[in-house]
């Protein structure tokens, strides 16, 4: 007895290690009563899923798909062949995720524990994010001096800072925050120097976002949704849903800007677009023209309009993060290692923006500071 169980042990270990899969119950996983069987002749939803995957799991997985899944891949393909040949277990509900079933009824438990592993890292990836991110009042102050940089960076950041939910964190604040300690701060720059690095600024926030939207395709197409399996576009969905979290903010700043009545140059709308435009391409580290808005809004309540507006925009960044955990958290076919890669490469975009961002804000402060200056010198006189 003792002999018969080693043999039936080694077998089993020689057949894992040989890479064999044990075959898919395929008539377990057939519709069931009255339940809607799927189109014969349906085509599957573009582009197609099952059709590669991240490297730590992919070698099992394809191995799988090549083996005991190859009807139901098949048959998800649009094979009418394998299609048919599934028709002797039953009726099928949704090929996409019969085959889903197949791969994950299949492969070895170490890899369905590496998967739930790199579900919490993926689960926990939005809300790491939006330490990484710039916050929803940073964005609003930058809008009003460079509106391009700051739409740029709301792209290219996958994640959004919120405040406290009804709580008015009025983005003029940050202009009196104390500068930086020395090699922190933000000094002015030499013109053809401060050039350059206003167009680095640009192409390191082009690449922000081109590295988040690269990084999700790929997200979605060698990873399944569980509850949206067909479908490859939902974490690219959410890396661009920081927009409307920033969007109700800007317009909530500008709201409250002209409660204010900042001071422009001129009323002359040739004039006010070439401030625009000098603006926009200037860093704001040599920009002495940035309006008085610091001392002119001490005294100025932020008004209904703006409380609602970033009140929304604060609701809209909790519900991103929700959004994000719950699609992140729900991705199969990734491993740990792939899921820390995939953390870092959004984190590098997140940073990217972090960057450029605190360049700008220091620099709006050193200037608030030196217009605030002239201003006391001039009382004194």
């Amino acid at each position: 007895m003792s002999k018969l169980f080693c043999c039936f042990f080694a077998t089993v270990l020689f057949l894992q290690c040989a890479g064999a899969f044990s075959p898919f119950d395929f008539s377990g996983a057939a519709l069931k009563g009255t339940r809607e069987n799927a189109s014969f002749t349906a085509l599957p939803v573009r582009p197609l899923k099952f059709q590669t995957f991240y490297p730590q799991l992919h070698d099992v997985l394809a191995e799988v798909s090549a083996g005991p899944c190859l009807v139901s891949l098949q048959a998800y393909e649009g094979n009418l062949t394998a299609r048919k040949e599934l028709t002797q277990y039953g009726g099928v509900g949704n090929y996409c995720y019969l085959h889903n079933d197949c791969l994950h009824s299949t492969i070895y438990e170490s890899s369905k524990s590496n998967m739930a592993a790199a579900s919490v890292l993926l689960g926990l990836t939005p809300t790491i994010l939006t330490s990484f991110g710039p916050a929803i009042a940073e964005i609003a102050l930058l809008s009003s001096r460079r509106p391009l940089l700051s739409w740029l960076l709301s792209m290219g950041a996958p994640a959004a800072f919120p405040s406290r939910f009804l709580a008015f964190e009025n983005p003029v604040e940050l202009l009196r925050r104390p500068e930086r300690p020395g090699t922190l701060s933000v000094p002015h720059k030499p013109v053809r120097f401060a050039f350059i690095l206003s167009v680095l600024q640009y192409v390191l926030a082009v690449v922000a976002i081109v590295n988040l939207i690269a990084t999700s395709l790929e997200l979605g197409l060698k990873t399944v949704v569980s509850w949206r399996c067909s479908v490859s576009w939902l974490p690219l969905m959410w890396a661009f849903t920081p927009i409307a979290c920033h969007a109700p903010a800007v317009l909530s700043f500008n709201v409250y800007r002209r409660r204010v009545k900042a001071q422009w140059c001129a009323d002359k709308k040739e004039l006010r677009l070439i401030h625009a435009l000098k603006g926009e391409f200037t860093i704001s580290a040599n920009n002495m023209d940035i309006m008085n808005i610091a001392e002119a809004s001490e005294d100025v309540s932020p008004g209904v309009w703006s409380m609602l507006l970033q009140g929304v925009a604060t609701l809209f960044g909790i519900l991103q993060v929700v959004f994000g955990t719950v699609v992140f958290s729900s991705l199969l076919y990734i491993g740990v290692e792939d899921a820390t890669k995939l953390f870092l490469r959004y984190a590098t975009s997140a940073f990217c923006c972090r960057l450029i961002l605190y360049m700008e804000l220091e620099g709006m402060i050193a200037v608030a500071r030196v217009e605030k200056g002239k201003g006391k010198r001039k009382g004194e006189v």
